[in-house]
This record gives C-alpha cells, structure tokens and sequence, in this order.
C-alpha cells in the first residue's frame, strides 16, 4: 500500500473528527473509539474514497472495524497458491 494513501487516510480521519493525529493509530476503532454506528461508517468510507481516491470493495466494507482493516482491506496480504508447495 501506498504510504502516502495511509497518512492521507490518518490525517483525514484525523479532521473529521477534529483530534490530534498523534490520537489516530491502526488500531483507532470506527465503532469502538469513533464511536461511530454502521450508517456513519458507511458513510465515512465512502466520503473518505471520494476525497482520496481509491475504492473498496463492497465485500469488503462490513468487515471493516479499524483503520488496520481499512489498510489490509486496500492492501490484501497475497494468498499463498496451494500449487505452490
């Protein structure tokens, strides 16, 4: 993943929610410390693709409860092919 989309998302949430960037980290939870419920998640996700330009996949977006998932769901670890071995 693009280092820069992860600061740009930080320093987004960051303003969104008028705190200190140093409070935003992966482990920032969209329901547990944004206290956000999941109307305003969806939301958030889909101002914030606009306004940074990328896209999540609609599979995706329920799985999503922290900055961290927002990341790995942007950036998936590769799958190992069961070929492979």
């Amino acid at each position: 993943m693009n280092p820069n989309l992860k600061i740009a998302i930080l320093e987004f949430l960051a303003n969104e929610y008028h705190l200190p960037a140093a409070d935003i980290s992966s482990d920032t939870g969209f329901y547990s410390d944004l206290k956000l419920n999941a109307d305003e998640v969806a939301d958030l996700l889909t101002r914030m693709q606009d306004a940074l330009n990328f896209t999540l996949s609609e599979d995706k977006l329920g799985e999503i409860r922290t900055i961290d998932d927002l990341f790995l769901a942007l950036d998936p670890e590769p799958v190992q092919d069961s070929l492979d071995e």
